[in-house]
């Protein structure tokens, strides 16, 4: 017996109805945009790297093209800026333009021929670069957090949970990024180690989300159960076990040597799990039951 109601059926009977608006493609462009933006911001932190600037750049432009294909006819895809002052699509359709923008100019500053003379532009363009990445890693969790229909989704917690998903995401491909290129002056060792702490930052913000949602009870703690029971292959084997157990157990294990030939698989498991655990919030939401 079927025991949620997906939306959109026609059956007129009690039960939690499962929202099917949302899905795979908003979480593949959560993952690609979150991750690529603090991929631009940590080498903009750590090390100044050609290959990782065009990498974000390129993921979050990825991101915008999905996004505008998603929305419906690309003739009527502007009108995704058509409300700044209630739609968080809007303002967040703006600033991940303006990231792209701001992405490239950076990268003709700071390594074009004869502009090593801009170093007030880009002190600028630096700063807004890390406020555009700021909120584009929280982006995701606004979007959600802003449906009152779907209770699961709206905690502020969220955002805190899409900033951990992405920094730890575009942490492992710096660090990719870093073991292959032999000219690079850093170490990923102590970078090891900061994957640790972010990694278990997640861990403890997940867990707090799934008992406040257990807490709540109603239709929070049903898509609660779904997350930990329907879903449990999505967010505890994949998003839970492949993109945050295997990418902590090679953080805690080359934490102190900085083994960079393990690097690459604990990238692919954190990306993996990154869209797993998106893919999973999105699949539970739930609206309230029918009366």
């Amino acid at each position: 017996m079927q025991k949620y109601l997906r939306q959109g059926e026609l059956r007129f009977s009690a039960g939690y109805k499962m929202q099917t608006r949302w899905g795979a493609a908003e979480a593949a462009i959560f993952t690609l945009e979150c991750a690529g933006a603090s991929l631009f911001a940590t080498a903009l932190f750590v090390l100044e790297s050609p290959a990782a600037f065009a990498a974000g750049v390129v993921m979050v432009a990825l991101a915008v093209f999905l996004l505008l294909a998603h929305l419906g006819h690309p003739a009527r895809a502007w009108r995704a800026l058509s409300n700044l002052r209630e739609s968080w699509i809007s303002r967040g359709t703006v600033v991940l333009g303006g990231f792209l923008g701001l992405g490239i100019l950076y990268c003709l500053l700071r390594f074009g021929a004869g502009m090593e003379a801009a170093n007030g532009a880009v002190r600028v363009t630096t700063w807004l670069l890390l406020g555009a990445s700021a909120f584009i890693l929280v982006y995701p969790g606004l979007v959600l957090s802003a449906s009152p229909a779907i209770p699961f989704w709206s905690s502020g917690l969220l955002p805190v949970m899409s900033a951990g998903n992405g920094m730890t995401s575009g942490l492992a491909l710096f660090m990719v990024i870093l073991a292959v290129d032999e000219t690079a002056p850093a170490s990923i060792a102590p970078l090891f180690s900061l994957q640790l702490w972010l990694l278990v930052a997640l861990s403890v913000v997940l867990f707090l989300y799934v008992v406040v949602m257990i807490r709540r009870g109603g239709t929070a703690k049903e898509s609660a159960s779904c997350l930990l029971t329907r879903e449990a292959w999505l967010f505890a084997g994949a998003g839970c076990a492949l993109g945050i157990g295997i990418p902590l157990a090679i953080a805690f294990w080359s934490a102190g040597v900085g083994a960079a030939g393990l690097v690459v698989p604990a990238a692919v498991a954190r990306l993996c799990g990154d869209f797993a655990i998106r893919y999973a919030f999105l699949r539970a939401g739930m609206f309230s039951p029918l009366v």
